[in-house]
């Protein structure tokens, strides 16, 4: 009796890991039906989720019922289709105001001067045009010096042109008059009027980059990339700078792709919307996510 007493209670104690790993699945499963509704982009039928899930209908029910008693999935009662509810929404903004941009944007700057060996800058959009506000010094050959609270122009800089492209037109009219007025007595430059400016802003939306080779330095190449928050509006600028001839400054190029992938990993961070980090990852020109600026 004893012994059987033993073998039972050892069953039990074997038994208990793997509820325990069931629980954890349980919960695996579940977030990845949130995102999956997430993606969706609307409410959508059992069906559709369950495909884009990879799962089967009965299953997909069973964990959408759950959902639904915790409040984080809401199931229309007219049309049956399921979409995102209020209980992630209100954990969703109670985490977004616990997120501190300045201090993600800058632990980003890190792993990419890292991973790339070049400089980086951090900037914001101030009273005076595009502010630097943090940097990393990278491994060039020639040391590249930036002064944190400078303000960059809007023509002549990746960072800038980026900014150009995205802040409401209200917000640079007078800035960008002044450049103007500047660019028309600068007999080299590229941008002397509202036509050019037309044309750099639809070369930063349809690339999702802004670039500079030698405009604003002599010596100096960069690219840049928009971060956004949950509003789709952008907060920050993400630049690689470099010697000219020491960085490849296509869209395309190796630089571009990594700096692409951790600006738009950083607006995940901040919540941006969904179709715009994609649109951003797949290159897709970016001209409907700036119909906020008109």
């Amino acid at each position: 009796m004893a012994s059987r007493s033993s073998a039972a209670k050892v069953k039990k104690r074997r038994t208990q890991p793997e509820k325990g790993a069931n629980g954890n699945r349980s919960v695996v499963v579940g977030v990845h039906l949130l995102k999956t509704i997430a993606a969706i982009e609307g409410p959508a039928t059992l069906g559709a989720i369950a495909e884009a899930a990879g799962m089967s209908a009965s299953r997909t029910h069973r964990y959408l019922a759950g959902l639904i008693q915790t409040g984080l999935v809401e199931q229309d009662q007219n049309s049956g289709r399921y979409d995102l509810g209020t209980t992630i929404v209100e954990l969703g903004l109670t985490a977004l105001g616990r997120t501190d941009a300045v201090k993600l944007g800058g632990e980003t700057l890190t792993l990419l001067t890292e991973r790339t060996g070049l400089v980086s800058l951090l900037s914001t959009w101030g009273s005076h045009g595009p502010t630097i506000i943090k940097w990393e010094q990278g491994r060039l050959n020639t040391a590249v010096r930036i002064r944190e609270g400078r303000n960059l122009p809007l023509l002549t800089t990746a960072t800038g042109r980026v900014f150009l492209a995205f802040v409401p037109d209200k917000e640079i009219k007078e800035l960008l008059r002044q450049e103007l007025a500047c660019q028309t007595d600068t007999p080299k430059s590229k941008v002397r009027d509202m036509s050019d400016v037309k044309a750099l802003q639809a070369e930063v939306l349809r690339h999702g980059l802004g670039r500079m080779i030698g405009e604003e330095n002599p010596g100096l190449v960069a690219i840049a990339a928009p971060v956004f928050d949950h509003d789709g509006r952008i907060v920050m600028t993400i630049t690689l700078v470099s010697i000219i001839g020491t960085m490849d400054a296509g869209y395309d190029s190796a630089p571009a792709r990594e700096l692409k992938a951790m600006a738009n990993q950083l607006s995940r961070r901040l919540g941006a919307p969904l179709p715009m980090v994609r649109a951003a990852d797949e290159s897709v020109p970016l001209i409907k996510n700036a119909v906020a600026r008109h």
